[in-house]
Order: structure tokens, then C-alpha cells, then sequence
């Protein structure tokens, strides 16, 4: 079931790379984790794009599952960002608990 105009489903990717700060911003960093690609030799390393440890599995996990229930069906797994009722969904970084979390 698709979410109705306007209830649009937010996420928030907090998790941060280990690598040393030369990539910058580093845009699309989540996407080894949507496709589970996250142990590909060449993003992982001091100067890789996901740094020497690279992301949690569970966080990986959770990314590509969000990614494919949205594709699927519109639904990622949580409630939609709506006016009366503000919802984002964070993933990784600086959450409660350490890999997951909803706020």
C-alpha cells in the first residue's frame, strides 16, 4: 500500500566513515550498504570510502531492507513524515542506540 500525497516516508543516515576526512562529504556512502557491498576491498581501508572498519552488518541490514520495502511498495518500514504527526527515521550515527533508532 502506497502512502497518500503529501505522507512521505524520511530518513536520516548518520553512520560516518572511519576513512581519515580526505572524501569530504562523501555523498551516496549509503549506497554499499543498499546493495550489501560493504565488503568490496576497495571501499574499505583508511582511505576508502567506508574507512578501515567499514559499517556495522546490522546497519547494512537495515539500510537495504528500508531500501527494498520502499521500492517494492512505497512502505521502508516506518511511518510517513506527515504535518500533524513529524516522523524521520534514523539510521547509524547519532541515535540512542548504537546502529538503529526512531525519532
Amino acid at each position: 500500500m502506497r502512502s497518500p500525497p503529501g505522507h512521505h516516508p524520511r530518513l536520516r543516515f548518520g553512520w560516518r566513515s572511519g576513512s581519515d576526512g580526505r572524501l569530504g562529504a562523501r555523498h551516496c556512502i549509503e549506497l554499499p550498504l543498499v546493495f550489501l557491498t560493504t565488503d568490496i576491498p576497495s571501499l574499505n581501508g583508511p582511505f576508502a570510502l567506508l574507512g578501515p572498519v567499514g559499517p556495522p552488518a546490522a546497519l547494512a541490514t537495515a539500510v537495504h531492507d528500508a531500501w527494498v520495502g520502499f521500492v517494492r511498495n512505497g512502505e521502508p518500514g516506518w511511518p510517513p513524515h506527515v504535518p500533524h504527526a513529524p516522523h524521520v527515521q534514523r539510521l547509524g550515527g547519532d541515535c540512542a542506540a548504537p546502529e538503529i533508532c526512531e525519532g
